[in-house]
């Protein structure tokens, strides 16, 4: 019955080339699900501008929420990642379910 979801969305076009979209769950709904998810997607955004890789960025991100969280349970990511001129694609998870490419 919460008013706010706990979910953040980005999409990042990179100055390397690359187009990187974001999905943060903040598993469940309200302001410190929201915060949380809106958060890990600010600090993803702000490492990627920097020319941190996606894969260190997931890392650093794991490792901050890890040692922040005061519970057991925090946000996930999913990275999309993706090349405009060779169309090569990665895909990044960080404590999320199974992703299904259909």
């Amino acid at each position: 019955c919460e008013s706010v979801a706990g979910d953040h969305f980005s999409f990042l076009d990179l100055e390397n080339g690359r187009t990187v979209s974001m999905l943060a769950d903040g598993v469940g709904t309200g302001q410190e699900e929201e915060r949380e998810s809106r958060y890990l997607i600010e600090t993803m955004e702000r490492l990627l501008e920097t020319g941190i890789s996606e894969k260190q960025g997931i890392r650093l991100v794991n490792a901050m929420m890890s040692f922040s969280s005061p519970k057991d349970q925090f946000s996930t990511l999913d990275i999309t990642s993706f090349h405009r001129a060779s169309g090569n694609c990665t895909f990044l998870k960080m404590g999320a379910s199974t992703t299904f490419i259909k």
